[in-house]
């Protein structure tokens, strides 16, 4: 199953899906992958992965499904399979920050591997959320898959209030707007017309700060190649303002200390 986690900037979507993970998390059976930076301490059952892995993840989940096949399928007089689905593993797929990977303009330079992966999380045991505001953006074979689309709102704008959150989900129809379920109902002169309801709903409330001590919200996902091609003059000047960090940067960066020295 696939879920979207959308809205605003800066409106705390990551927090929601830790939120959700930490629920996860109580099933011993199932495990969590995402390129959100959680607690390994806090969640023995989580593996973190780059962004660009994200089709070597399907992959390797893919793989553990099929030995789960053979190790849980039943003898049957019958040509049809017999399999024990409860000892199947759960997969939950947190993907932060979509759009660095999945939009649109890269779409085409991908391994066309991922729409096989795509079709079928049912029969992997996989439920996949997809995290990012502009969801226009994202590329549309992801987004076709969608059931449900999670978004949060603070409860008040008032001091303490304004940290719990209200988590609601709905649906969305072809032309990527809020779904609407047509009904019956008459009127004030009581003609039978056709009214028209949101598919919006209240999900479930929690309580931000509670979710903070569980990862690391400052993890930035920059799948850059490129990223040590930098300023050297400007890097120069703030070394002036910070000289200390010139250690850092031979301990960690040792090809980037050769050239200010």
């Amino acid at each position: 199953m696939f879920y979207w986690i959308d809205w605003e900037f800066w409106s705390w979507k990551t927090s929601l899906a830790v939120y959700f993970s930490k629920k996860i998390n109580k099933d011993k059976n199932a495990i969590i992958l995402s390129n959100i930076k959680l607690d390994p301490e806090l969640f023995p059952n989580y593996f973190f992965f780059d962004d660009q892995e994200l089709l070597t993840m399907f992959r390797t989940d893919n793989f553990i499904n099929d030995l789960e096949r053979i190790i849980y399928q039943k003898k049957w007089k019958w040509s049809l399979p017999k399999r024990q689905r409860n000892k199947f593993t759960d997969t939950y797929i947190f993907f932060d920050e979509s759009n660095a990977v999945l939009n649109n303009r890269e779409w085409k330079n991908f391994d066309k591997a991922f729409k096989y992966y795509l079709n079928q999380p049912r029969k992997n045991f996989e439920e996949i959320y997809l995290i990012w505001a502009d969801w226009d953006s994202n590329e549309k074979s992801f987004k076709k898959f969608v059931k449900w689309w999670f978004y949060v709102l603070p409860l008040f704008d008032l001091p303490y209030l304004k940290n719990i959150w209200i988590v609601r989900r709905r649906q969305k129809d072809d032309f990527w707007n809020t779904k609407e379920l047509a009904y019956k109902t008459k009127n004030d002169y009581w003609i039978i017309v056709t009214e028209y309801i949101p598919v919006d709903v209240y999900h479930e409330w929690f309580y931000k700060p509670l979710v903070w001590d569980y990862y690391d919200d400052l993890h930035k996902n920059i799948p850059d190649e490129k990223k040590l091609q930098i300023n050297y003059k400007f890097l120069d000047k703030y070394l002036k303002i910070k000289p200390e960090f010139k250690k850092v940067i031979k301990e960690h960066y040792p090809e980037i200390h050769k050239k200010i020295n």
